[in-house]
C-alpha cells in the first residue's frame, strides 16, 4: 500500500499544502491499485487518485454516476424544503391545536363537575348544559 495523501484542494499548491489522512482511510485508489488515494469519494466512500477524482458542485467523487447522484440528491432536498409552509399557516395550525387541547380540558372538566360535585366547575357545567340546552 502507497502513501496516501489528503489535499484540500485536490493538487498540492506547495510543500505546506499536503497532509497526511488518517490511518484509517489510507490506502490506494480502487481503479489504479499502485497509486495513492488523495481523496474520499464523498457519496460511496470509495479512495481515488488524484487523476480519477470527480469534482462537481457538491463535492469530490469516485466517478460520474456518484456525482449525479449527489446532485440529484441535493436537487430534492432543495426543492424539499422550498415547499417548508408559511409562517401564517404554521401560526394558524398551532393556535387550532391549543383550541382543541382547551376544548378537551374543558369538556373533561365539565363531565368531571357533572358526575362529582366541586362547587365551582359543577355550577359552571350547570350553567354551560343550560345555555346548550342539554
Amino acid at each position: 500500500m502507497g502513501r496516501a495523501i489528503w489535499y484540500s484542494t485536490g493538487a498540492p499548491e506547495g510543500p505546506g499544502e499536503e497532509r497526511t489522512m488518517l490511518d484509517a482511510t489510507r490506502g490506494d485508489c480502487v481503479f489504479h491499485p499502485n497509486k495513492p488515494a488523495v481523496n474520499r469519494c464523498k457519496l460511496c466512500g470509495a479512495l481515488t487518485c488524484h487523476n480519477c477524482t470527480v469534482t462537481g458542485p457538491t463535492g469530490r467523487f469516485c466517478s460520474e454516476t456518484c456525482r449525479d447522484k449527489s446532485q440529484a440528491f441535493s436537487n430534492v432536498a432543495a426543492a424539499t424544503t422550498s415547499r417548508a409552509p408559511s409562517l401564517a399557516f404554521v401560526r394558524l395550525r398551532k393556535l387550532v391545536g391549543r383550541l382543541i387541547v382547551l376544548s378537551a380540558l374543558l369538556l373533561a372538566a365539565g363531565v368531571v363537575g357533572t358526575v362529582f360535585y366541586i362547587p365551582v366547575i359543577s355550577e359552571l357545567a350547570a350553567w354551560a348544559r343550560h345555555i346548550a340546552g342539554f
